[in-house]
């Protein structure tokens, strides 16, 4: 299947092609960047290069022999389950919420910020800091939360 997009966010007709044991080509980008493998499962070509996309997707169509890349294709659509989905995503919410707590930990040990130092413009910096880092957390827990369907108790 050739997936010329540079911009589609989740390419469901990626997932799907490869599902059905069809190798795709497409740009190294985005979502077809997280589930295809260049030579593994389907082909790839750098973002922009519309010459080697082209000169790929006519190598091949000259190729007979796709046998493994067919079913390492559809081995790689078996591994994206709902629930591979979800535990994925779920890293991902946990991942900003860990990174959250870092930045405000960098950011809470300048001066330029510190409440404790400063005019008042460096304690309105760290009120806004804290309070779109807690933003952030609430985000990332609810959203944990809906795919989970689980409740949480703030």
């Amino acid at each position: 299947m050739v997936f010329p997009s540079l911009t589609e966010t989740f390419g469901n007709v990626t997932l799907e092609a490869l599902a059905s044991g069809l190798p795709v080509l497409c740009y190294d980008t985005a979502a077809a960047k997280e589930l295809v493998i260049d030579g593994e499962n389907g082909f790839t070509v750098s973002p922009f290069q519309k010459e080697a996309f082209l000169r790929k997707a006519m190598q091949i169509f000259d190729q007979v022999n796709l046998g493994n890349v067919r079913i390492n294709a559809r081995k790689t659509a078996e591994k994206n389950c709902w629930d591979s989905v979800i535990n994925k995503t779920e890293k991902e919410f946990l991942n900003v919420f860990e990174n959250s707590k870092t930045i405000y930990r960098t950011f809470a040990s300048w001066s330029v910020i510190d409440p404790n130092k400063g005019n008042n413009n460096a304690k309105k910096n760290h009120n806004r800091l804290v309070t779109g880092i807690i933003n952030n957390m609430v985000f990332a827990i609810f959203g944990i939360s809906i795919l989970l369907q689980k409740e949480f108790v703030f």
